[in-house]
């Protein structure tokens, strides 16, 4: 695999994992910047009985934890419930970090381990569904490839399960794992000497059972490469949407990539369809009635049946990253950076702060009836972090 589609693959996922820690080194502070304009095309709004409102959020709740652990480490929760908050954190003691798993009882207000990944191992992508956790344990070999595995752990009987396991190299990142709330999600990668297949994969949690939706292959020919690519993907409630590059081979002059979101139904006899077509995509969700996506500065929403564009929404700093996507009835609930959790109007492009402009905001969060966030206060190292919980309304 050429080495520069290597580093823009391992680019793109660096960045879906920090999310929102890019763009920031040259940026101003975004409370000295003017506010941000909401450009709506024609037409100029979703006319109100277009589109069914069926959720809503409530006002947030916050809880402000205090341990000695954060001194060192950020908290960017990962699963909650009315009961608990859980996320992954790492320490560091001398040049040897170890990750874990902790667990904040609402009642208790203390930090308590509930997991300790092996030795030399490290867990990314912690999710949660139906009072059960998943995420990614890694393990770098001597030989440059990257052992990985999937796990779970069933809160009330507190079992440790093995879901799948497998190992990449090439400058290939383990699977990461995403979640609607119902489902597990991601892609593993499969390398044969000049041909990489990605396949999307969802594992049901009630079933226990790995079903693979889709794959796709890149072959790399003489100088050139040639076929399909999974760089990303995002559970809907019909299918999981995938960020992909092609790779068309142009004769003489090389070869032209492109870049496009496709929906993948779970119902593999129906079609498949790409929603969105160009480069530098961030982030993207969708539901019955919207497909909306991010790119540097920008959110775009469009009606997810026409595909026409009704919101975008413009940050004042272009170099901004926007993320962290979540659709809730009309409302689009997302991340500003690393400083801010907002909310757009789909309906007339109104934007709503939800969260005081501080220095670390983690991304949103879904849990059993909650969205949430966690905030922190770089220069203070107090070790304090704020959590907040915002309760999902079905009306």
């Amino acid at each position: 695999m050429k080495n520069a589609y290597r580093i823009a693959a391992i680019c793109m996922l660096i960045m879906v994992v920090l999310a929102g820690y890019n763009f920031i080194s040259d940026m101003r502070d975004p409370r000295t910047l003017s506010p941000e304009r909401v450009v709506i095309e024609p037409p100029p709004q979703v006319e109100s009985d277009a589109i069914s409102q069926k959720l809503s959020l409530s006002n947030p709740i916050k809880r402000v934890i205090k341990d000695n652990r954060f001194l060192s480490s950020t908290v960017e929760p990962s699963y909650l419930n009315e009961d608990m908050t859980v996320f992954a954190y790492e320490l560091i003691e001398g040049t040897t970090a170890s990750s874990y798993i902790g667990m904040i009882k609402h009642h208790e207000n203390i930090v308590k381990t509930i997991y300790t990944a092996p030795e030399h191992r490290s867990i990314s992508t912690l999710v949660g569904v139906k009072d059960e956790l998943y995420w990614v344990e890694r393990e770098p070999l001597p030989d440059g490839e990257i052992h990985w595995e999937i796990k779970s752990l069933q809160l009330a009987a507190n079992k440790v399960l093995l879901v799948e396991s497998g190992s990449v190299s090439g400058g290939y990142e383990p699977p990461s794992l995403s979640t609607d709330g119902e489902r597990i999600t991601w892609i593993k990668r499969n390398i044969h000497r000049h041909e990489t297949v990605s396949s999307v994969i969802v594992y049901e949690p009630l079933l226990r059972e790995i079903k693979w939706i889709a794959e796709v292959s890149l072959k790399e020919i003489a100088a050139d490469e040639e076929g399909r690519h999974m760089i990303m993907q995002r559970p809907v409630s019909d299918g999981i949407l995938v960020l992909e590059s092609v790779h068309q081979r142009t004769g003489d002059s090389g070869e032209d990539t492109i870049y496009q979101v496709v929906h993948y139904p779970y119902d593999r006899t129906k079609t498949t369809r790409v929603l969105h077509e160009g480069a530098g995509v961030i982030d993207f969700t969708a539901d019955d009635n919207w497909f909306v996506w991010s790119e540097p500065g920008r959110i775009y929403a469009v009606d997810r049946k026409t595909l026409v564009i009704k919101q975008r929404y413009e940050a004042d700093d272009s170099r901004l990253t926007l993320d962290s996507l979540f659709l809730c009835g009309d409302q689009l609930y997302f991340r500003y950076s690393v400083y801010q959790i907002r909310a757009m109007n789909l309906l007339n492009g109104t934007i709503q702060a939800h969260s005081p402009h501080r220095s670390i905001t983690s991304k949103l969060f879904q849990g059993e009836g909650y969205l949430g966030f966690s905030i922190m206060d770089a220069t203070q190292s107090v070790g304090e972090a704020a959590i907040y919980m915002m309760k999902i309304i079905e009306h």
